[in-house]
């Protein structure tokens, strides 16, 4: 017997720039990927092509205040995924939204 909370779908969006996260994050079945922020200097081909082909809008910022700004005029998100995201975010972001930032490296040799 599934539970009610199994069923729950979040809308999220993702910070960071490897396409490779983005899709997974994408193809599971508990999340709904509405977005992508990407830093401006680290947007690529493989990111610009996942949007294109998973129809998620990208949104390249350069602060954490365009952010925390197009937060506003985005549907209502549960939370950000950010994972490899060179952007400090500010406190008041962090007051806005839950983030969950994951690191795939080893801690604490690989913490850059």
């Amino acid at each position: 017997m599934q539970h009610q909370s199994d069923l729950k779908t979040y809308k999220v969006a993702y910070c960071g720039n490897v396409a490779e996260v983005a899709d997974e994050i994408f193809l599971n079945s508990k999340f709904e990927l509405k977005y992508i922020f990407c830093e401006n200097e680290k947007v690529n081909e493989d990111i610009y092509f996942l949007c294109l082909l998973r129809d998620i809008k990208l949104i390249e910022v350069s602060s954490s205040i365009e952010i925390n700004n197009s937060l506003d005029s985005l549907d209502n998100l549960d939370f950000l995924l950010m994972c490899g995201f060179g952007i400090i975010l500010k406190t008041k972001l962090l007051s806005k939204i839950k983030v969950y930032n994951f690191h795939p490296g080893l801690l604490p040799n690989y913490k850059g």
